[in-house]
């Protein structure tokens, strides 16, 4: 069974280009990702500082790959300098 989760994250003021720009470049890599099925990048219409991943992955284990992905871990790494908040939901079909 597929896993199906939302991220959120907010960039802090005045940094939403950047965060955008950051999270466009990671979108590109992630879709080459084995075991991406949906990796969705939107913003809020209200608030251009918010940002959400609708994402699907074939398994938890791809799921984990791509948290460990050279991509991803560069992103996390220096985020205290342009992100504000983060959190992922994992979600489960009714």
């Amino acid at each position: 069974m597929s896993v199906k989760l939302i991220a959120r994250l907010k960039a802090k003021s005045g940094c939403d280009r950047v965060l955008k720009a950051k999270l466009e470049k990671l979108v590109v890599a992630t879709l080459q990702e084995e075991g991406c099925l949906v990796y969705r990048l939107h913003v809020d219409k209200t608030d251009n500082h918010h940002f959400i991943f609708i994402e699907e992955w074939q398994s938890h284990e791809a799921l984990d790959k791509h948290k460990q992905s050279p991509q991803l871990v560069a992103l996390m790494k220096d985020s205290e300098d342009y992100l504000d908040h983060f959190e992922v939901i994992e979600l489960n079909a009714l």
